[in-house]
C-alpha cells in the first residue's frame, strides 16, 4: 500500500506534520510494507526527524502545484492525506489517479476549505481533529453540500495519537528517569510563538519556574522552532528541544500536570484526562481556551505568573471528557475505514 502525505508545513513546524507521524506509525503496525512519502517545506524544522521519506517544497504544500502534483501522478498513492493543506488541483488529481482522498481539518477555516465545491466533490473522509463544541455549526449551505456529498460530511473523532502500551510507558519513564504521577511535564508548541512584547513563551515559562522551588520536577520542551540555545538542565528542571509524539504522549498520559498552549495538546490532555495549565498563543487558540476553561476542561495561566496556580491545580482532579465518543480512538476508526474501503 503506498501513503501519501501532504500537511500545512513551514519553518516553524506544524500540528498537522506531527499527525502525520502519528498515523503512519499506527498505519506502519497494521501494514508493515506500507509505502510512504511526506512533502514538507525545505525549510521545516521536521525534515532531519521525520520517519516517512520527505519531498522537500518551496513553501507549504497547498502553494506548491507544481511540485506536488506530478508527484502525486508519479507516486500514484492508494491514499493520500491532505492535513490542513492541499489545492483545489491536488486533490482533484490525487482523486483522478484512483487515491483515497482524506482530509484532516482542525478549525473553522480549514474544515470550511474542506466543504468548497472544488474540494469536497473529490474527498472520501472528512476528519475533524477536535470536538464539535469548539466550533461553530455547519452553514445551511454547507449542510446542503454534505446531504449531496455525504462521504464528506466532517467527522468529529477528537485529538489523533497513538495510545501508548504499558511497555511504552515504563520505557519513556525509564529513559528519562521518572516516576508516574511525579514530574510537571512543560510544552507549548513549536517553541517560536512570542508575546506582544516579542518574548518568547518558552524562555518566560522557564524563567517565572526556574527557581520556584516546586514539589515535583519538570521536564520542558521547548519546541523545534526555538529560536535560542537550551538552557542548561537541572535535577528539577530537564530541558528538551523536542519529544518523539509517542514518547510525548506517554509522558502526557503519566505526568502530574501538563502545562501547554491552546493547540492539539490542550485536546490529547483533555482526551487522557488529565489535569492541565492553557494559555492561549497564537489567534485561533484564544476562542478553543476560553471555551475549555468554561467547561473546567483546563485552567487559563499567565506565563510569567504561573508557580501559584501549579502549586493550587496539582491535586486537582481533571474535570471528567463532557463527549463520550472522543476517547482516543480516531485511529482506529481511521483504520476500520480505510479496512473498508480497500476490500
Amino acid at each position: 500500500m503506498k501513503v501519501l502525505f501532504i500537511p500545512s508545513s513551514g519553518t516553524k513546524g506544524s500540528g498537522e506534520t506531527l499527525n502525520a507521524f502519528q498515523i503512519f506509525a499506527f498505519l506502519k503496525k497494521k501494514y508493515p510494507s506500507l509505502e510512504s512519502k511526506i512533502f514538507l517545506h525545505e525549510l521545516s524544522p521536521f525534515i532531519e526527524s521525520s520517519p516517512i521519506s520527505v519531498i522537500t517544497a518551496i513553501n507549504t504544500p497547498t502553494r506548491c502545484d507544481d511540485k506536488v502534483i506530478p508527484l502525486i501522478e508519479q507516486f500514484k498513492p492508494n491514499i493520500t492525506f491532505f492535513l490542513g493543506a492541499g489545492s483545489k488541483k491536488q486533490i482533484k488529481i490525487s482523486k483522478c489517479i484512483g487515491s483515497i482522498n482524506i482530509f484532516i481539518s482542525f478549525s473553522e477555516n480549514l474544515r470550511n476549505r474542506g466543504l468548497r465545491l472544488g474540494r469536497i466533490q473529490h474527498i472520501d473522509l472528512h476528519i475533524v481533529d477536535q470536538y464539535h463544541f469548539l466550533l461553530e455549526n455547519l452553514t445551511f449551505l454547507e449542510k446542503i453540500k454534505t446531504y449531496v456529498w455525504e462521504k464528506a460530511k466532517p467527522k468529529y473523532w477528537g485529538p489523533i495519537f497513538n495510545l501508548p502500551t504499558e511497555s511504552d510507558i515504563q520505557k519513556t519513564l525509564s529513559k528519562y528517569n521518572l516516576k508516574s504521577s511525579e514530574f510537571i511535564l512543560v510544552s507549548v508548541g513549536s517553541g517560536a510563538e512570542c508575546d506582544l512584547n516579542g518574548e518568547n513563551y518558552s524562555t518566560l515559562i522557564f524563567n517565572s519556574l526556574k527557581n520556584a522551588g516546586l514539589k515535583y520536577p519538570i521536564i520542558q520542551s521547548f519546541g523545534k522552532a526555538y529560536p535560542n540555545d537550551l538552557p542548561k538542565s537541572t535535577e528539577k528542571h530537564f530541558c528538551m528541544n523536542y519529544f518523539e509524539p509517542s514518547e510525548f504522549i506517554c509522558l502526557m498520559k503519566t505526568a502530574k500536570l501538563i502545562v501547554t498552549n491552546g493547540g492539539g495538546s490542550l485536546l490529547q490532555a483533555i482526551s487522557l484526562n488529565k489535569t492541565s495549565l492553557t494559555c492561549p498563543m497564537v489567534d485561533d487558540q484564544f476562542k478553543r481556551v476560553k471555551i475549555c476553561a468554561s467547561l473546567n476542561l483546563t485552567e487559563q495561566y499567565e506565563p510569567t505568573n504561573i508557580t501559584e496556580q501549579i502549586n493550587k491545580n496539582l491535586n486537582t482532579p481533571a474535570s471528567e471528557n463532557p463527549v463520550e465518543n472522543l476517547n482516543p480512538s480516531a485511529l482506529n476508526r481511521l483504520n476500520a475505514f480505510i479496512e473498508k474501503v480497500l476490500e
